[in-house]
């Protein structure tokens, strides 16, 4: 009788999903594979030996899940054996995008005749790769002055968290951030974004994994003036293959900053009097104003107007915007720019004429205006100072000095020094306005007495000189 021993292996492979992975193969499930070993010769075969080897895409050897070890069998002519064997998915695996698996099989006959088979090509079960990362990001303000809300020098903390919301390791994962104020003006971060877990971060973020990040912003001027902040955080990543994975927040973080534009405007008014502790004609008035930004925001093109009347409120508006002192020194400057808390001194000065004295007060106004980052109806800011007022009250007065000098005419009494007829007497009147207010018609009335009290004559009445 002819021995003909043969022997013959094939394989299949199905898979089996954990919950939620039914529509893709990926990280968990199950390979189940089914090995079908028959006999096909006409001996009874012994020692028939199974060897399985399994790599990924990469090429790398896999090792099965179960068996840890094949059995040993022994198949007569016709008779086939299954032989089942899983391999659960592992990640590192699933990245490669594959899993190659092949067997062999060998056996003895009778007559000690070595026969073998394996397959023709592999069992590959290929992976379903869905690379995917979220950025999200949330705000918190560490107040300077808790009390006072919002405001110039608080800081706003970011916490941005990335997820591998994928099925696929992700490597090189890197975090930036845009920050931008209301306006759409860029801004600079005060810190980070950096790593906000213990360590340091490798880059690699498994699937399911999140890390996350941290950075501040100490609000600026520029943020008060626009009103807010806006912040929007992006990653980016790679997938096993090298493509590129990236997310981006679906809005911006906003962060709004109440905005309050706000001046004051203070004058007061110095009076030279000359020291005769009267306010008159020729008495110069130095008026102070003092614009103060009390708002929060940044005031620019403050303009100041000046405006001064005499006597009643129904009196002529004159402008006093630009007058400088007396001494030619300009300290008149206009198109300020205020930042929140400060201010800006302007110094005007009238001097006192005889339509001021005469109306018993100089009364003084100023108004600030200003450009404001606010829009619409607040975008100008207009602000009236309080009214400075320098009475002058009339004070009238007048008065008169007499000097005389004697001339001796030596034609007539031979000269010497005693006072004779024919000597002339000169007189010098002198009449001074000692008030404070404008005199008119100003007369004078001279009278000459002899000693006894007889009435003379002045040879020429007094004449202005």
């Amino acid at each position: 009788i002819t021995q003909s021993p043969a022997i013959e292996v094939t394989k299949v492979a199905a898979v089996d999903h954990v919950t939620g992975t039914d529509s893709e193969t990926t990280t968990g499930d199950t390979i189940v594979y089914t090995i079908t070993v028959e006999n096909t010769g006409n001996v009874t075969l012994t020692g028939i030996d199974i060897t399985d080897t399994m790599t990924d895409g990469d090429g790398q050897s896999l090792t099965l899940t179960s068996p840890s070890t094949f059995s040993t069998y022994t198949l007569a002519p016709g008779e086939t054996e299954d032989i089942q064997a899983t391999y659960t998915i592992e990640q590192s695996a699933a990245d490669t995008g594959s899993i190659s698996n092949t067997v062999s099989v060998d056996g003895t006959a009778p007559d000690g005749t070595e026969v073998s088979d394996d397959l023709d090509t592999p069992v590959v079960v290929s992976t379903d790769l869905t690379p995917s990362i979220e950025v999200t990001k949330a705000s918190t303000i560490t107040y300077a002055d808790s009390d006072a809300g919002v405001q110039l020098g608080d800081t706003i903390n970011y916490t941005i968290t990335v997820e591998n919301t994928g099925n696929t390791t992700l490597t090189g994962v890197t975090v930036s951030d845009t920050i931008l104020d209301s306006a759409g003006v860029s801004l600079t971060l005060t810190t980070g974004p950096t790593y906000g877990g213990t360590g340091t971060f490798d880059g690699i973020l498994d699937v399911g994994e999140s890390v996350t990040y941290d950075a501040t912003f100490v609000i600026t001027q520029q943020a008060v003036n626009a009103g807010g902040v806006s912040n929007t955080a992006s990653v980016t990543s790679k997938d096993p293959s090298g493509t590129d994975v990236t997310d981006s927040t679906d809005s911006a973080t906003e962060d709004l900053i109440p905005r309050t534009a706000a001046m004051t405007v203070v004058k007061t008014a110095d009076v030279d009097d000359n020291g005769d502790d009267k306010n008159g004609v020729g008495d110069v008035i130095q008026y102070t104003v003092t614009v103060t930004n009390t708002g929060n925001v940044t005031l620019t093109d403050v303009d100041l107007s000046d405006e001064l009347r005499l006597g009643s409120s129904t009196a002529n508006v004159e402008d006093n915007t630009g007058n400088d002192s007396p001494a030619g020194v300009n300290l008149w400057t206009q198109d300020q720019t205020l930042l929140p808390g400060e201010s800006a001194t302007y110094v005007a000065w009238y001097i006192i004429d005889e339509t001021a004295a005469s109306s018993g007060k100089v009364i003084n106004t100023a108004i600030a205006t200003a450009d404001t980052p606010l829009s619409g109806d607040d975008a100008t800011l207009s602000v009236t100072s309080n009214e400075a007022v320098v009475d002058i009250a009339p004070i009238p007065s007048i008065s008169i000095t007499k000097t005389s000098e004697i001339v001796q005419n030596d034609h007539i009494n031979g000269g010497g020094t005693t006072v004779d007829v024919g000597d002339q007497i000169t007189y010098t009147i002198v009449v001074t306005n000692d008030g404070n207010t404008a005199l008119t018609g100003v007369d004078i009335t001279d009278t000459l007495t002899a000693i006894g009290g007889a009435s003379l004559s002045l040879d020429a009445a007094p004449v202005f000189v």
